[in-house]
């Protein structure tokens, strides 16, 4: 994450200048100050901080098996280009986007229907498209798709009519639901078959 810088006196409601007014954006690269030598003393050894970053804080499902999202930070919204959580369903490894809503959150005025994925329909799709597998050759296992797409850039946008492997300069839609002999997604509560 970017450090935060404070612009004093932006335009205020009105359009004029609020002296008081301080809002918080975020510094380019360009403008980083980084300090090749220490400028303190640490207060942690790296050894120390190795061991903390090793600490899995997630909470722990009430049954104690830990749970296992191979897609985790690959799969997008294709309505709100949020990243979709990682969700446990009915046994299985889902991914979902409520589009910003969470308990703390009014529901969303847009009227976006949530997206559901399960991970094994969603990695199923992703090997088993001969075009995504041409430009990605390395794309073989289902361990390692998260690792091939995040060295290649890219990302699975998904919604409730398709699914998509993009990164900045392609897209590929993903095959067809037909090829592959199960239903497509379709969004919570739309009472057509599918999740």
């Amino acid at each position: 994450m970017e450090p935060a810088t404070v612009q004093p006196g932006l335009a205020g409601p009105a359009g004029g200048a609020d002296p008081g007014l301080e809002v918080r954006s975020r510094a380019t690269s360009a403008q980083w100050a980084i300090s090749r030598e220490v400028v303190h003393p640490p207060l942690v050894t790296e050894a120390q901080f190795v061991r903390v970053q090793a600490v899995h804080t997630a909470p722990m499902p009430a049954d104690g098996a830990r749970r296992t999202y191979l897609l985790a930070g690959v799969v997008v919204c294709g309505i709100c280009g949020r990243a979709l959580d990682s969700h446990w369903l009915h046994d299985r490894a889902c991914y979902r986007c409520r589009h910003g809503r969470t308990s703390g959150q009014p529901p969303s005025t847009s009227g976006a229907k949530r997206v559901y994925v399960r991970e094994d329909h969603l990695l199923a799709r992703v090997l088993g498209d001969r075009r995504l597998r041409r430009l990605l050759p390395e794309l073989t296992e289902a361990a390692e798709v998260a690792a091939v797409l995040r060295a290649n850039e890219m990302v699975i946008v998904c919604d409730h009519d398709a699914w998509a492997a993009e990164s900045a300069t392609i897209r590929i839609d993903l095959a067809l639901v037909s090829d592959l002999g199960f239903p497509m997604p379709f969004a919570a509560g739309s009472g057509r078959p599918g999740r």
